[in-house]
């Protein structure tokens, strides 16, 4: 495991969040998925929101560089 990896983990963990989507990405590109919920529409929400989250990370990223 990378350190980036480990320090991730340590940040989340530091957070004692209440479940947890962990994806991962092999050397080879494959993908590995782990979750701490077993309940299927926590685990869309949990997905869905740090989508959303990204993508409003993702504009204001591309906001901020059309500005300067």
């Amino acid at each position: 495991m990378s350190d980036k990896v480990t320090e991730a983990i340590e940040q989340i963990t530091a957070e004692a969040p209440k479940a947890v989507i962990a994806i991962g990405i092999k050397d080879d590109g494959t993908t590995v998925i782990r979750t701490s919920e077993t309940n299927v529409a926590v685990m869309h929400w949990l997905l869905n929101k740090a989508i959303f989250e990204l993508n409003v990370f993702e504009a204001n990223q591309k906001q901020a560089e059309e500005a300067a």
